[in-house]
């Protein structure tokens, strides 16, 4: 997807203790909506979120920001670690 891509290219510019974030990623959960798509079930931001995070070790999902339970970015704050 091109979630994944942008992902992959913008990890690099990145520091330490900074975050990529992730928006949309309940496309998932409203695929089947009027005006949704049913593509979005398998092809959404958050599928791209867990795939890059399966490629890299150099970030993870801050769960800080999913306490809240409502969110159009779930997991979508991606830290990246060394701090």
């Amino acid at each position: 997807s091109h979630v994944q891509r942008e992902l992959d290219l913008y990890c690099g510019l990145v520091s330490s203790g900074g975050y990529l974030v992730v928006m949309d990623g309940g496309q998932a959960f409203v695929s089947d909506i009027p005006r949704g798509d049913p593509e979005w079930r398998n092809d959404n931001p958050l599928v791209a979120i867990h795939r890059f995070l399966e490629s890299s070790n150099e970030f993870e999902i801050d769960p800080q920001f999913n306490r809240f339970g409502t969110t159009s970015c779930p997991d979508g704050f991606l830290r990246r670690k060394g701090l």
